[in-house]
Parts: structure tokens; sequence; C-alpha cells
């Protein structure tokens, strides 16, 4: 992590820099759902719990970022770089699936659009057969809408062509 010069690397320095940067916002995303949302109850939860649940898992991460670039302080690791070859093309694939589901989601709904986001990036992260990807792409979809829909009681964009 230290150069001889005693200074830390630039990979380093950016993964440091984005833990602490993601440690900082959900702490400020948490602390802003707890006192300006509803709770609710057990049998009926309020609007807080999900960005709660976010910021806790945004937080650990975060967290494990830190602990595990501080844990490596005498790695001589070099600097961090762009993906090349066929991670590149699974990362822009990535990109794109995430930009295409906020036009699908504004035009078709969400339901639709996160069926078919689901379906991309199962594809994209673990190729395999594509009877495989589309069990779950829809199992991944259609429980969230469950979640949310049924559970939480939150209604999901409907599309303004659906």
């Amino acid at each position: 992590m230290l150069r001889s010069n005693g200074r830390i690397n630039r990979g380093r320095r950016g993964r440091l820099i984005a833990g602490l940067v993601g440690l900082l916002l959900s702490l400020g995303y948490g602390q802003q759902a707890w006192t300006t949302l509803p709770m609710g109850k057990i049998r009926e939860p309020g609007a807080a719990v999900f960005p709660l649940i976010v910021a806790a898992f945004m937080a650990v991460s975060s967290l494990m970022i830190l602990f595990e670039e501080m844990r490596s302080l005498d790695s001589e690791e070099g600097p961090l770089g762009l993906p090349s070859g066929a991670d590149l093309h699974r990362l822009l694939g990535i990109v794109a699936s995430l930009v295409g589901y906020g036009v699908m989601a504004y035009l078709v709904g969400h339901l639709i659009a996160s069926v078919l986001l689901s379906l991309a990036l199962v594809h994209l992260i673990n190729p395999g057969s594509w009877v495989r990807t589309v069990v779950i792409g829809l199992a991944i979809s259609l429980s969230t809408y469950g979640m949310f829909v049924s559970m939480l009681g939150v209604p999901l964009p409907r599309g303004v062509l659906w």
C-alpha cells in the first residue's frame, strides 16, 4: 500500500475514499430515513424499513472495503485499471442494462423492466443455459415485486405505455 516514499498508491487510496464516502452516504441516508419516514409496526412495516435495510447493507459493505484495505497495508498491489476483453464487455453490458432498465421502467413499468434487467444481469454475470437464466431472472423479479407490492404495500411504477 505504501510506496517507498511513504505515500499510498492511487488504487488503494481510491478504495479507501470509496469506502469512506460509501459509509458517510449510508449513515446520512439511514439518518434521513430514521428521522423523516414512519417505521410502522411489525405486521405493517412503514416507509422507513426498506431505506434502513439498504443503509445497513451499504454501511456493512463500506466497512468491509475499509477493513480489507487497512488489513492489507503491506501489500505491493499496483494501481487499479479498467478490465479488458471479455470482462470489459461484461462491465459495459451491465452498465447498459441498468440504463436500459431506467428507460424501460418509465415506458412499460417496473415489472416488465425488472424481468428484462434480471435476465440480462443473470446472463452477463454467470452465462449458462437460457432456461436457467429465465428461471432465475423471473424468480428475482417476481419475488422483489411481491415483496414490495404485497408485503410492504408499495406501489411500483406502471409505465406510460402499459
